[in-house]
C-alpha cells in the first residue's frame, strides 16, 4: 500500500496543479435497497451530518491527516441476516461518478462492531479493492478544497459468502452486494476546506453518432453479449466538432448512471486520442494510433456494451473530453474512478449525448 501512495502522490501532484478542476456530467444514480429504521449505526468520532475529524482523512495525495480508520457499531440487524458489509463513499469525488474508499464483506454476524485502525478486522472478512485500486482502508481527501460528502454504510446481507472474485474493481464488487442486501443504514460525515464556489462547467461541444439519438434507445447491436444481455457488443461509431482553442488530446467514457451499485459504471474508457482526430469508427475497426483504453468497471482494457439486466431503465452517457494535455499519464492498471478523475482534472471542454436501454 505505501508503494502505492507514494506513487500515486506524484499523480496528484500534477492534479492539483491542474488549471481547473471539472465535475462530469454523469450523476450517479443510486439504486436504492431496502432502508429499516431500527438498524441503527454509530460511532464514537463521527456525528451524521458532522464534520470528519483530521486524523481519520488520508495522509497522502495533498490531505494531512493520519489515516485513521473510525470505529463503528450497529445494532438491531433484520431477522435473516447472515453477514454484514461496510462501505464508505465520497460522492463529490471529482471522478464523474464518486469515489469507493473502504468495502469490506464477510463480516459475522456475531460481530457488531469494528474497532479503530490499526486494529484487525473480524476474523473472517474481506476487503475489496478502493478506487484506487487496492484493498484497504483509503481516508477522506478532498483534495479541491470544496467540502465532500463521505457516506458510512453498514448493509445486512442474506448470504454469509459474498462471491465477489479476487481482485475486481470496486463497482463490480458492490454490484454483487447491493444484490444481497436485507437493509442498510447511513452516517454521512463531511470534508473539506473553505471552497464554496461552484465546480466550473466546462465549455460543451458537439458529438453525434449515426446510430445513437440524445435521449434516444440503444440499438441492440451496441449491447453486450453476455451477463443475461443478448446484444452484439458492437462499439458504436463517434463524431465531434467545435472542441475549445487549446485542445492537446481527447478522452472517451461511457457510463451507465443506473447500474445498481450505488456508483454507477464506467463501461469503456479512452484517452490520448490525438487533437488531430475527430471520430471513431464502429468496432472492429481500430481506435486511432495513440489512443489508449483504460481498465472499465469490469476491470477489462475493452468495449463494455450496455447491460441493463435488472430489466429496468438505464441511462447511459457517452461523453468526449476535450483535454489540455498531449499525454494524460495515468498509471498502468488505473481504475476507471482514478483514470476519470485524471481525465475531468485535465478536461477544457466536454461534448456529451445520452442513451437508454431497458431488457
Amino acid at each position: 500500500m505505501n508503494s502505492t501512495i507514494k506513487r500515486f502522490n506524484i499523480l496528484f501532484a500534477a492534479v492539483l496543479g491542474a488549471a481547473a478542476l471539472f465535475a462530469g456530467c454523469e450523476k450517479n444514480s443510486v439504486e436504492p435497497s431496502p432502508e429499516s429504521k431500527a438498524f441503527a449505526l454509530t460511532s464514537p468520532t463521527l456525528i451524521d451530518g458532522g464534520v470528519t475529524p483530521q486524523r481519520h482523512w488520508q495522509n497522502g495525495f495533498g490531505c494531512t491527516g493520519d489515516n485513521i480508520r473510525p470505529a463503528l457499531a450497529w445494532s438491531n440487524a433484520p431477522e435473516g441476516t447472515k453477514s454484514f458489509a461496510i462501505t464508505v463513499f465520497d460522492r463529490d469525488a471529482l471522478s464523474g461518478g464518486g469515489f469507493w474508499h473502504w468495502i469490506v464483506y464477510d463480516i459475522p454476524t456475531n460481530v457488531s462492531s469494528l474497532g479503530e485502525g490499526p486494529a484487525n478486522l473480524p476474523a473472517g472478512a474481506v476487503e475489496a479493492n478502493t478506487d484506487l485500486g487496492t484493498p484497504g482502508w483509503f481516508g477522506a481527501c478532498p483534495v479541491d478544497g470544496r467540502v465532500h460528502h463521505y457516506a458510512y454504510t453498514i448493509y445486512a446481507l442474506d448470504t454469509v459468502k459474498l462471491a465477489v472474485p479476487a481482485g475486481v474493481p470496486s463497482r463490480y464488487a458492490t454490484l454483487l452486494l447491493n444484490q444481497k442486501v436485507l437493509a442498510k443504514v447511513t452516517l454521512e460525515a463531511t470534508a473539506g476546506g473553505t471552497n464554496t464556489a461552484p465546480v466550473p462547467v466546462p465549455p460543451a461541444f458537439s458529438l453525434t453518432s449515426p446510430t445513437l439519438t440524445d435521449g434516444g434507445s440503444i440499438p441492440q447491436r451496441h449491447w453486450n453479449n453476455g451477463f443475461g444481455c443478448t446484444g452484439e457488443n458492437i462499439r458504436p461509431a463517434l463524431s465531434w466538432s467545435g472542441a475549445p482553442a487549446g485542445t492537446k488530446s481527447y478522452a472517451i467514457t461511457v457510463f451507465d448512471n443506473d447500474a445498481p451499485t450505488g456508483a454507477g459504471f464506467w463501461h469503456w474508457v479512452v484517452y490520448d486520442i490525438p487533437a488531430s482526430i475527430d471520430s471513431v469508427a464502429e468496432s472492429p475497426a481500430q481506435l486511432p494510433a495513440g489512443a489508449t483504453e483504460g481498465n472499465n468497471d469490469l476491470g477489462t482494457t475493452a468495449w463494455f456494451g450496455a447491460c441493463p439486466s435488472d430489466g429496468k431503465t438505464h441511462r447511459y452517457t457517452y461523453s468526449v473530453f476535450a483535454l489540455g494535455v498531449e499525454k494524460l499519464d495515468a498509471p498502468a492498471g488505473a481504475t476507471a474512478a482514478l483514470t476519470s478523475l485524471l481525465i475531468q482534472s485535465n478536461t477544457i471542454g466536454k461534448a456529451s449525448l445520452n442513451g437508454t436501454a431497458k431488457m
